[in-house]
C-alpha cells in the first residue's frame, strides 16, 4: 500500500506545480514575448507598409495560438493528473473498505 500512497503524494505535488501561478505566468509570458519579438523583427525587416502590417498581423495570430495552445495543454495535463489522483484515491478507499470488512468479520 505504501507505493500507492507515495504515488498519490507525487501526483498531488505535480498538481500543485501545475497550478503554480508564478511558473505559469513566467512560461506563458516568455512564449508570448518570443512571438512578439519575431513579429517585430519581421516587420522591421521590410520597407513595405503592407508587408509590415501582414507581419504584425501574423505575429498577433501567433500570440493567440500560443495562448490557446498553452491553455489546452494545461487543461489536458491537469485532467490527466486529476484522473490519476482520483483512480489512486479509489484504490485506497477500496483497500480501506476491505480492511474494515475483514475486521468486522473477525
Amino acid at each position: 500500500m505504501k507505493p500507492v500512497e507515495d504515488r498519490l503524494k507525487a501526483l498531488e505535488q505535480q498538481k500543485e506545480q501545475l497550478n503554480d501561478g508564478n511558473r505559469i505566468i513566467e512560461s506563458l509570458s516568455a512564449s508570448v514575448r518570443k512571438e512578439v519579438l519575431q513579429a517585430i523583427d519581421a516587420a522591421n525587416g521590410t520597407t513595405s507598409v503592407d508587408e509590415r502590417i501582414q507581419n504584425l498581423v501574423s505575429g498577433l495570430q501567433s500570440v493567440l495560438d500560443v495562448v490557446v495552445n498553452y491553455g489546452n495543454d494545461f487543461a489536458k495535463e491537469m485532467f490527466v493528473c486529476e484522473t490519476k489522483i482520483s483512480a489512486l484515491e479509489e484504490v485506497i478507499d477500496s483497500y480501506i473498505d476491505e480492511a474494515h470488512e475483514d475486521l468486522a468479520e473477525e
